[in-house]
């Protein structure tokens, strides 16, 4: 099927055309806001039949105007097509007939819930990216902050005096780098981020200082 007109299958629900792309293809010499408002005349309502998009736009000399244009269902589309009583009409009309039997055919049903299941995966697997860690995650999480304190403290006098500091520490710098602020607010999509973190973790000067005071007292 030769494309007279281009068909817009954003909408879900039904194909569309363009309004100014019609009045084109259809050589309608009068204006086109004034011709679609002549055509809504016919009982023709917006959101069922056609839905309005506005955007606004530069002139040639430079000043701002409302570019308004219409997305047409195809059942509208046809039915003006019936109204202009030509030629061209009549094969704009048949045009949107063989249109609406592929829209309608079972391959293209298939087709469109497949693509629709498909987004509806990718959607749920999103949310769930975006919703906070589970529990279990968070004592996890809060295991590694202990055995990373154990490391760079030891798990005798250090750590039962700085190890606190150093979880502190590296909680703070986690939460820093994810923009939370409790490790319980870290989403899912980002758990794997903050283990790595807490992984290699490297203290600053002054907690390393604080680390290293210990031990020494803990010689003397």
């Amino acid at each position: 099927m030769n494309e007279i007109i281009k068909i817009n299958n954003d909408n879900s629900d039904r194909p569309t055309v363009m309004g100014r792309e019609l009045h084109e293809v259809l050589e309608i010499k009068t204006q086109y806001s004034k011709w679609f408002d002549r055509m809504c005349e016919y009982g023709f309502t917006e959101n069922s039949d056609f839905i309005t998009i506005s955007q606004k736009r530069l002139t040639a000399q430079g000043n701002e105007t409302t570019y308004t244009d219409h997305q047409l269902f195809i059942d509208m589309a046809k039915e003006i097509c019936m109204i202009q009583r030509s030629d061209i009409g009549r094969k704009c009309r048949q045009y949107f007939i063989e249109v609406e039997k592929q829209w309608n055919s079972p391959e293209a049903i298939m087709d469109r819930a497949l693509k629709y299941a498909d987004q509806k995966i990718k959607q749920l697997e999103q949310e769930r990216a975006n919703t906070p860690i589970s529990s279990e995650q968070v004592t996890k999480l809060e295991r590694e902050m202990r055995i990373k304190a154990i490391d760079l403290c030891g798990c005798g006098k250090v750590y039962d005096d700085v190890g606190v500091s150093v979880i502190l520490a590296i909680e703070k710098e986690i939460c820093k780098a994810l923009s939370t602020e409790r490790i319980e607010q870290i989403t899912i999509c980002n758990f794997k981020q903050a283990v790595k973190m807490c992984r290699s973790f490297k203290p600053n000067p002054m907690l390393r200082g604080n680390i290293d005071s210990s031990r020494l007292l803990l010689k003397s």
